[in-house]
């Protein structure tokens, strides 16, 4: 996989929060498009660290007059007054409400989390079949070069027959020599030419089993999302 450099998970986690998503790892991945899961969780740990560190630096106490304290002071007996009887009055339906939005988001994040789940697996699958398909490509410039080797080796053969033809009679043995000489070769270079074409097979249906998986994954992707529009609506 491709590596992601911490400035690159920085900018990810930027765009999802600014998009009103929470950030997580799968989340991550899947807004990048690349990155293993273990480099993407060290940097985002290290995001983390930053961000609680500046905000245990930034922690000061303001400071106020004797006037401006008697005013604070009359202003939150007001406003507690006020709170305490709205809190008499609403908390019941406040309670419900945080209960429902509380449910809501805790529903949606763990489907935004399966989504982006489905979606790195998805395109972990897609890189293995991208792996798979130089795989096959690789076998088929063996295979290639092989059946070059063959051919050049026919026709040494039989170029060594023809200007071996008229000293038959005398170098008879000779002639037989290198005739299984290169009938060993040929062999060789047969054997070696059906392993290539085996592994093509292999490797192409590797190929298409990735290509399947990625397919059923891509399904599910949609499944998940039109399940979520249909619990939005």
């Amino acid at each position: 996989m491709a590596n992601v450099s911490l400035e690159d998970v920085r900018g990810a986690v930027a765009d999802l929060e600014a998009a009103g998503r929470r950030p997580s790892v799968a989340a991550i991945g899947v807004h990048l498009g690349r990155g293993s899961s273990s480099t993407i969780t060290k940097h985002w740990r290290t995001i983390r660290e930053e961000r609680e560190a500046a905000v245990a630096g930034s922690a000061t106490a303001p400071d106020h007059s004797p006037a401006d304290e008697i005013l604070e002071q009359l202003s939150k007996v007001s406003r507690d007054a006020a709170l305490a009887l709205y809190q008499v009055l609403a908390a019941p339906l406040r309670e419900e409400a945080s209960r429902m939005r509380e449910q809501l988001a805790r529903e949606r994040e763990e489907m935004n989390d399966e989504i982006d789940q489905v979606m790195l697996q998805a395109n972990e699958a897609t890189e293995r079949a991208v792996l798979a398909d130089r795989e096959l490509l690789d076998s088929r410039s063996l295979q290639a070069g092989l059946q070059e080797r063959l051919t050049a080796a026919m026709a040494e053969l039989e170029a060594q027959r023809e200007r071996h033809a008229s000293e038959l009679a005398r170098a008879d043995q000779h002639r037989q020599e290198l005739a299984e000489a290169h009938a060993r070769q040929i062999q060789l270079l047969t054997v070696q030419l059906a392993e290539g074409r085996e592994r093509e097979l292999a490797a192409a249906q590797r190929l298409e089993t990735l290509v399947a998986e990625a397919g059923e994954l891509r399904g599910q992707v949609a499944a998940q999302k039109a399940e979520l529009e249909r619990q939005r609506r």
